[in-house]
């Protein structure tokens, strides 16, 4: 019996900033799960950091937003986004989104490998 890599989101972070580090090449994350806002509605502005491993080939990344008291209500913030993993290689996805949010409460940042796997990032939003 061997091991059977799938397409898997191992890491997903809400972050401030991410930088990438001039003599490692690794990165310099600053991440976030809560957030104060003066008014709403509000429109936040992000950095996602997503970390993926999988066999070699073609895929595609999505993202949505949703509050958790209603998952139905999502909104997509990146359209199906394809991308390639080579042979011996894990993928960094980096990318800054803004998000629009319409009330206080806990938020949830889904990353889906479309077809794969799909991992969830909080963010909590409360009143400044």
């Amino acid at each position: 019996m061997s091991f059977q890599l799938r397409p898997r989101l191992y890491s997903l972070l809400l972050c401030r900033s991410i930088t990438q580090d001039r003599d490692s090449g690794g990165w310099i994350v600053h991440p976030f799960s809560e957030i104060s806002v003066r008014e709403m509605p509000a429109d936040l502005t992000m950095a996602v950091f997503a970390q993926i491993m999988a066999p070699p080939g073609e895929y595609a990344l999505e993202l949505r937003m949703f509050h958790a008291a209603d998952p139905e209500g999502s909104r997509r913030v990146l359209q199906p986004r394809p991308f390639t993993v080579q042979e011996g290689k894990n993928l960094d996805f980096v990318l800054q989104v803004q998000v629009h949010v319409t009330q206080l409460g806990l938020y949830l940042l889904e990353a889906e490998i479309v077809d794969h796997h799909a991992l969830q990032a909080p963010l909590r939003v409360s009143a400044a």
